[in-house]
């Protein structure tokens, strides 16, 4: 799963156990709702690429498909200001 995936699902928790960190995902409980500074605090390490996208872009990237090209085209009233084109995995 995704770091989306994980802080996405309305209630998750992390336990560590020898040192390794477990996600816990409940799908049909809303009383959990992790914070997403506190997630990435944990999953940064873990999902290095995703964690760089949230910071450059303020936002989780795209979930990811099997990878392929992706093409961010940025536009400001109107008008198209920016393009970036990368691969992912």
């Amino acid at each position: 799963m995704s770091a989306f995936g994980i802080t996405s699902t309305p209630s998750t928790m992390f336990v560590n156990i020898n040192e390794k960190i477990i996600a816990l995902s409940f799908f049909h409980s809303n009383s959990i709702r992790l914070i997403d500074d506190i997630g990435w605090s944990i999953l940064k390490d873990i999902y290095v690429e995703e964690y760089k996208s949230y910071i450059e872009h303020g936002d989780y990237p795209p979930p990811p498909t099997g990878g392929g090209i992706v093409w961010e085209l940025v536009f400001k009233n109107d008008v198209f200001i920016k393009k970036k084109v990368y691969e992912t995995q």
